[in-house]
């Protein structure tokens, strides 16, 4: 777990240089990170809910982070050009870090 959480915090600030990062102000900006994988809606509502988001940002940003899961592997999850939250896929789990909810790890297909 912690070698994972290492890996994670390091994934994020590798993606500090992406220019796409960097310009993005609010919304969700794909992230390479863990493992590209296709999250079902059920999980990713799960995580989001227990990780602090409201049902409102979860129909807002849910779409764009299914998205950047399959095609990335990760995602923030920006508001005001501040990282809110982080996700990413390892080893069949969804690692949600975020400001309101902390960390909670999710298993797929559970």
């Amino acid at each position: 777990m912690k070698k994972t959480l290492i890996f994670l915090v390091v994934s994020v600030l590798a993606s500090c240089a992406d220019v796409n990062v960097s310009n993005s102000l609010s919304g969700v900006v794909p992230i390479s990170g863990g493992q590209t994988a296709r999250v079902s809606a059920d999980d990713l509502v799960i995580a989001m809910g227990r990780s602090g988001f409201s049902r409102e940002e979860i129909l807002e940003h849910g779409p764009a982070i299914r998205n950047a899961l399959s095609n990335r592997g990760g995602a923030e999850v920006r508001r005001g050009g501040r990282v809110t939250a982080i996700l990413s896929v390892m080893d069949g789990s969804l690692y949600v870090v975020s400001q309101r909810g902390g960390t909670y790890v999710h298993e797929l297909g559970a």
